[in-house]
C-alpha cells in the first residue's frame, strides 16, 4: 500500500470557498470522486461552507467539533460525518493539537450514470432525506466508520483511476460504502418515509376538512368528499381511516357532537344565587 501523505486542509480547502460560502472541488469528469487525507489545527480552521458534492468526513485522529447548520457535534477519533450538498458545515480542532481527517467527496453522477434510477435513489437515500433531526454522525462504536475508512484507503490506492478496471474498483468501493450507510440509516429513513406519506395524506384531505368546517351542519356525503379530492369512494374511505383513525361517518358524528357541546356551552348563562 502506498504511503499516505497528509495535506494541510486549511491551505487546500479554504481558498476554494467563495464569499457565499460555496466550496468548489474540481473532479475528474470521468470519475467524479476523490479521497483526501488532511490535517487541521485550532489556529487555521476552514470556514463554514457547502458544496455541490456529497462528503463523508472520517476523523482519523484527535478530537474535533463539527457544526452542521445550527447543530454542533463533538467528535472522537473513529467517528464519521455524513454531509449532503445543501448544508453548511465546518470542522474545527478541540485542542491545540492537530487533527487528522479523511474526506471522501463525490458527485451523485458517480452512481446515477451507471445505475437504473431506482437503484441510484436507493444508494443515495442517506444524502437525499435530511430533516432537521437527521443523525449526521455515525459513531465509531457502530463499526461502520472503520469499514468506511478501510474502503477509502483502498480507493485512494486506485486514484487517479487510469483504467477501466480501476474506475470499476473505485465505483464498487463507493457503492459498498453507500450500502453500509443505507443499512445504518434504514430505520430512520423508514420513519421519515412514513412521516412524509402521512403529511402528504393530510395535505390531500385538507379540502375535505375545510369543507366540513365551513358547511356544518349541512348534509355532507362521502361521495361528494371523495370527488373533492379526485379519488374513488373506496380509496377515500381507506385514506380517511389511515389519516384520522376513524371512518368518515364516525368522524362526522364526533365532529357534530363536539360542535353541539360547544354551542350549548356558549349558550349557557351562569346562574346567580
Amino acid at each position: 500500500m502506498p504511503r499516505i501523505r497528509w495535506t494541510n486542509g486549511f491551505r487546500l480547502f479554504d481558498a476554494q470557498i467563495n464569499a457565499e460560502g460555496v466550496h468548489s472541488w474540481s473532479f475528474d469528469p470521468v470519475l467524479p470522486v476523490d479521497v483526501v487525507f488532511h490535517t487541521l489545527d485550532w489556529r487555521h480552521s476552514i470556514r463554514s461552507n457547502r458544496h455541490d458534492c456529497f462528503e463523508l468526513i472520517y476523523l482519523h485522529w484527535g478530537h474535533a467539533r463539527c457544526q452542521v447548520q445550527d447543530h454542533v457535534f463533538l467528535l472522537k477519533a473513529g467517528d464519521l460525518v455524513v454531509i449532503d450538498s445543501t448544508v453548511y458545515h465546518r470542522l474545527t480542532a478541540r485542542s491545540s493539537r492537530k487533527i487528522k481527517v479523511v474526506s471522501l467527496l463525490f458527485l451523485p453522477e458517480l452512481v446515477n450514470a451507471h445505475e437504473a434510477s431506482t437503484d441510484a435513489a436507493e444508494y443515495l437515500k442517506p444524502f437525499f432525506h435530511h430533516r432537521p433531526d437527521f443523525p449526521y454522525v455515525v459513531r465509531a462504536r457502530t463499526g461502520i466508520p472503520a469499514e468506511v475508512y478501510r474502503l477509502m484507503k483502498l480507493m485512494h490506492q486506485h486514484l487517479p483511476a487510469s483504467s477501466d478496471i480501476a474506475r470499476l474498483y473505485v465505483r464498487t468501493c463507493v457503492k459498498l460504502i453507500l450500502v453500509l450507510l443505507g443499512c445504518h440509516y434504514e430505520e430512520f429513513l423508514k420513519g421519515q418515509e412514513t412521516f412524509n406519506r402521512r403529511q402528504g395524506a393530510i395535505q390531500r384531505l385538507r379540502p375535505v376538512f375545510e369543507f366540513i368546517e365551513g358547511h356544518y351542519p349541512e348534509r355532507i356525503r362521502l361521495e361528494d368528499m371523495a370527488s373533492r379530492v379526485y379519488i374513488s369512494k373506496t380509496q377515500f374511505k381507506r385514506l380517511f381511516k389511515q389519516v384520522t383513525g376513524q371512518s368518515f361517518v364516525s368522524f362526522l358524528r364526533h365532529f357534530a357532537l363536539r360542535r353541539l357541546r360547544h354551542f350549548c356551552g356558549a349558550q349557557t348563562i351562569p346562574s346567580h344565587r
